[in-house]
């Protein structure tokens, strides 16, 4: 750019670039001439122009819809609890004869009176119903009535009992090979460390008139239990009791 030019004084006018003396342009066409040309800008297709625009619009929902997906936030929470538990297995009884002897249950006669008094303890933690039964030998012979009279009699018990209180006789006993077998439930329900009544507290000889063939002889007492929890009365407990008994002796069998 030259500077601007002051009419006023024709010597102040200073162009920036002078010809020397004797330059003379070159020819249009000589060796060195380069005319300058400016690049036209290529028309373009008006429907490709829409395509592109539509394109970019797309991938510019298209990168909007995945940012916000990745910045969407939610309102979450969660809890945990954890509960130390433990099981209380202690179902336990013990069978004990406080006032049995030995030594007096030795050489036993008729009518003779012996204590005998198994008593069923709760001696777990766990409440429980509790069960008997008791195998009494029989005989078949002849005893002497409060009559004074002898009478025949048939597989009649060699020692008699009174069940304590608290106790009642479940279903009917059963006589096989020369036993006959008891089983009594106790109402109550024995807590830990409680005791039930004796299930009797001695046994009388039988009144014989006659030897029956029998010295040597047992009379045997099995004690039972199963947890409260459960069961409303001691009835349904021996039920369940049974149940389990026989499904437990099918699977051994079976297996």
């Amino acid at each position: 750019m030259s500077q601007p030019i002051n009419n006023q004084n024709p010597n102040l006018y200073q162009p920036r670039w002078q010809a020397p003396a004797g330059y003379a342009p070159p020819a249009y066409g000589a060796a060195g001439y380069a005319p300058v040309q400016q690049a036209v800008p290529e028309q373009e297709d008006e429907g490709k122009g829409k395509r592109r625009v539509a394109a970019a619009f797309v991938g510019g929902a298209l990168a909007l819809t995945l940012a916000m997906g990745g910045v969407l936030a939610y309102l979450t929470d969660t809890e945990s609890v954890t509960n130390n538990l433990s099981l209380d297995t202690n179902l336990s009884i013990a069978l004990t004869e406080p006032n049995w002897d030995p030594e007096a249950a030795k050489a036993m006669t008729p009518t003779m009176e012996i204590a005998k008094d198994p008593t069923i303890t709760n001696d777990g933690t766990v409440d429980e119903y509790v069960f008997a039964k008791v195998q009494m030998p029989v005989f078949t012979g002849s005893v002497v009535g409060e009559d004074g009279k002898a009478t025949a009699v048939t597989n009649m018990d060699l020692y008699a009992f009174t069940v304590g209180e608290g106790w009642t006789q479940i279903g009917e006993p059963t006589v096989a090979d020369g036993v006959r077998t008891y089983t009594y439930q106790y109402s109550k329900t024995l807590a830990a460390g409680e005791a039930a009544t004796p299930v009797f507290d001695k046994l009388i000889t039988a009144n014989l008139t006659s030897d029956v063939g029998i010295t040597d002889n047992q009379v045997i007492i099995d004690a039972f239990s199963i947890q409260k929890q459960g069961f409303d009365t001691p009835a349904a407990a021996w039920a369940a009791y049974n149940a389990q008994q026989t499904a437990a002796a099918t699977d051994t069998n079976g297996a």
